[in-house]
């Protein structure tokens, strides 16, 4: 009786073991990129986080702010892109051109990691027609020709623009053309709608392969842009 008990006893007594939790591998490289980099209010950004080896079970959840704007949800698995994505729409509000910062948070067994980038909204004009300016002003200057003839006309243009490239109105833009002997000076007519304008000079003669260098200025702005006259 004694040894017939005996293991029944040592199962008894035996602790129990505790299954081990193995973590799934983590997914690597994930990224958030979104789309337009510039989203218009009253429009829909792409959002989309991209990676390798999801394990199953891995959820994201898609947050971003910006002063007027914000967001938190799950995102969807996309199945044929491998990726996770979401589509939000933004309210329709009157601001500035403005930044707004989004953080994914991915969870999957035995892991978590957080991925982020930032991208700019576009709001309203205060009369709510149209869109907003697009924060401060850029300019930018180019030759028509970057090899003109000697005595050809040259145009010299410029543009006022913001980062969300819309034109500066009412502008001016003074140019210095740096010759070898001496500098050319002159202002272009305000800046029309679409922030540009330019203005046409001739080149002097005697300066085949020469590189001129010219100065634009505008509202405390400066940019540079070279030509070389043909001989």
């Amino acid at each position: 009786m004694a040894a017939r008990a005996l293991p029944l006893l040592l199962f008894l007594f035996t602790p129990l073991l505790t299954p081990t939790v193995v973590a799934a591998p983590a997914p690597i490289g994930i990224a958030l990129h979104v789309s337009p980099y510039i989203v218009d209010v009253g429009k829909a950004g792409t959002f989309v986080v991209d990676g390798k080896h999801w394990p199953a079970k891995t959820s994201v959840t898609l947050s971003f702010v910006s002063p007027h704007h914000g967001f938190t949800g799950k995102m969807r698995w996309g199945g044929s892109c491998g990726c996770f994505d979401l589509a939000v729409a933004l309210a329709r509000r009157s601001h500035a051109l403005e930044q707004a910062h989004a953080v994914a948070r991915i969870a999957w067994p035995g892991g978590k990691r957080q991925v982020r980038t930032s991208f700019m909204i576009r709001g309203l004009a205060n009369n709510g027609k149209g869109f907003s300016p697009g924060g401060r002003t850029f300019l930018s200057a180019w030759v028509a020709d970057p090899r003109p003839l000697a005595g050809q006309y040259e145009h010299f243009c410029a543009w006022d623009h913001t980062l969300d490239r819309l034109g500066v109105p009412h502008m001016r833009v003074r140019f210095v053309v740096r010759y070898p002997s001496k500098s050319q000076s002159f202002v272009t007519r305000a800046t029309t709608s679409t922030g540009a304008q330019c203005v046409d000079k001739k080149v002097p003669r005697g300066l085949a392969k020469k590189t001129i260098a010219v100065d634009a200025y505008s509202a405390g702005l400066h940019v540079r842009t070279t030509f070389q006259p043909s001989s």
